[in-house]
């Protein structure tokens, strides 16, 4: 308003002093100084109502929150309804945002040299080793990142107390809660149960964040633990004790195995020899049986034939009138066995068995030098009575009796 009021009160220029040419009587043109000048001062006007108007906008990405701070006086909205999410919002002239992060937010302890540490890897103390409860624990350094997340309702509250510098804060509240929690551990548990102690670790932190700092811890990773170099080979040498006690028990395990296998091939052997040995001894059973089978039969064969050749000879004694008895005249020993060559020839002569009577005549009949019978022998009373017939026929004639 002031540039307007000062373009009213300046003094026409000097082209605007000069009289204006005569004006003809059919021109209706109103071409006055003072339309001239107002119409100039509405495009300025309007020109810097544009202005005004897109100063007044402001944005905020889909990844922030916002609240609003007076320009002219510093004031600052904190009423959580009046708390904006991204996008375009007219927030008046000379107005801004304070911008808070929505989404989750990586703070990081560590020293890997990528640019993205916020701060050197925390130092702290482990509990007492159970095996030297006088020790008083380890030192360790952690390396440790977490993700928080602020919500909408506690944008104000954060801006009140931290303004918007939080992070820093919320570094060394993170940094207490780590230190205070690891003491509650053994060395042995920070590689042996790592997952609980990250567990652990991120509940105390989320805790501490919510009640002093008003954000939501949702993860935590213990990303190295480093002890003293003493320690750590003390460390080193027990992991490569257990991997050796590994190794050798799967070794002891594979001779195991082995030993069974020797085992079984022994009793499968074993196995085998008997039974090899059950049948050689049955084998030489059934042939010693069968060697004495054909012994005996082959004696009995040649008793036989000497028996018939004895009753041929008694018979034949008998038909020219001997009457001397059998074997009169021999040693006792041969008497014996002519008595006994006697005895079976009686037998023989008093047999009903036609069959065995015949057998033993064809025997002798063959042995003696005569044909061998045709069809079965022994089979009827006529070939018995045929043969001694035809061996009393082939008999020479008795002898005449002695004087």
């Amino acid at each position: 308003f002031f540039f307007l009021d000062h373009l009213q009160a300046a003094p026409p220029p000097l082209a605007a002093r000069r009289t204006p040419p005569p004006m003809d009587e059919d021109d209706d043109c109103d071409c006055s100084p003072a339309r001239a000048d107002w119409t100039k001062g509405a495009a300025a006007l309007a020109l810097a109502s544009v202005l005004l108007f897109a100063s007044s906008w402001d944005v905020l990405e889909p990844t922030e929150w916002g609240v609003v701070q007076n320009g002219f006086t510093g004031y600052v909205e904190l009423d959580p309804e009046r708390v904006f999410e991204g996008g375009r919002h007219f927030i008046w002239l000379r107005h801004s945002f304070i911008k808070f992060p929505r989404r989750l937010v990586n703070l990081e302890f560590s020293d890997f040299g990528r640019g993205e540490s916020d701060q050197a890897p925390i130092s702290a103390r482990t509990g007492p080793d159970p095996d030297d409860k006088e020790s008083g624990g380890q030192p360790i350094r952690l390396c440790v990142a977490f993700q928080y997340q602020i919500a909408r309702r506690d944008v104000p509250r954060i801006y009140q107390t931290f303004g918007a510098l939080h992070e820093a804060s919320y570094l060394r509240f993170a940094q207490q809660a780590i230190t205070n929690e690891a003491q509650m551990f053994t060395p042995r548990a920070f590689w042996t149960d790592r997952k609980k102690v990250e567990g652990q670790l991120l509940g105390k932190v989320n805790e501490t964040l919510y009640r002093q700092g008003y954000a939501t811890v949702h993860d935590l990773q213990l990303l190295r633990v480093d002890f003293n170099s003493n320690y750590e080979d003390t460390i080193t040498n027990i992991q490569l004790q257990e991997q050796l006690k590994v190794t050798k028990t799967y070794q002891l395990e594979v001779t195991r195995v082995s030993k069974e296998v020797d085992i079984l091939s022994a009793e499968a052997e074993a196995a085998i020899a008997r039974i090899n040995a059950q049948a050689q001894r049955e084998a030489s059973v059934t042939i010693n049986q069968a060697s004495a089978a054909a012994i005996q039969m082959e004696q009995g064969a040649k008793a036989t034939w000497c028996a018939a050749r004895a009753c041929e000879y008694a018979a034949l004694r008998r038909r020219r009138g001997h009457s001397a008895p059998l074997g009169a005249g021999m040693p006792s020993s041969r008497r014996r066995s002519a008595g006994a060559t006697t005895t079976f020839c009686a037998t023989s002569r008093s047999s009903r068995s036609t069959r065995s009577r015949a057998a033993r005549w064809s025997s002798a009949w063959t042995l003696s030098g005569g044909e061998p019978l045709s069809g079965n022998l022994g089979q009827s009373r006529g070939q018995a009575t045929r043969f001694e017939d035809r061996a009393t026929a082939r008999a020479p004639p008795p002898p005449p009796p002695p004087p």
